[in-house]
């Protein structure tokens, strides 16, 4: 079974963090675990994520920095907190489909892809929601062939770096 990991990071997002949460626990039959790095909110998104943890103290990990580290320093905290196989990232504004997941293992399957050993990248298509209520559909399929030509030059690079 694969084990997903989902890091939620956030700041000051009360206002939607739980639909962020909402998505993941529609789904849980497929998560290993949650782990939410909140940057230190000054509203209460801290509360909002304190009362998921009660409510599902297995699956969800959370963290509150003491000072505000900045959306990178979060993001890093946060993916040094998660112990599964396949990871994916949200903001506390995001949400993903139902199935997401579902669709994931089955194209993780359907490519013969061993997640504790190979290198991979799954990208979705995306809707971007604005305040107003506007739609933009975000289509990926015409740019796959870049993003992996862009994410072999960045892995051959880094190689390069770490040898």
């Amino acid at each position: 079974m694969i084990k997903h990991s989902v890091l939620i990071i956030s700041y000051n997002q009360e206002k939607c963090i739980a639909n962020a949460i909402e998505c993941l626990l529609i789904q849980q039959e497929f998560l290993y675990e949650i782990v939410i790095s909140d940057d230190c909110s000054q509203d209460n998104t801290w509360d909002v994520i304190s009362g998921y943890f009660l409510k599902f103290p297995n699956l969800i990990k959370h963290f509150r920095q003491e000072h505000n580290l900045g959306i990178f320093k979060n993001l890093e905290y946060g993916l040094s907190k998660l112990s599964g196989d396949v990871i994916s990232i949200l903001s506390g504004d995001d949400t993903l489909n139902d199935g997401v997941f579902k669709e994931m293992n089955r194209l993780i399957e359907e490519n013969h892809i061993d997640v504790n050993n190979d290198c991979f990248n799954v990208v979705f298509n995306h809707e971007i929601v604005n305040p107003n209520g506007s739609v933009k559909l975000i289509d990926n399929s015409n740019e796959l062939e870049s993003l992996q030509n862009q994410f072999s030059y960045k892995l051959l690079k880094l190689e390069l770096l770490i040898w």
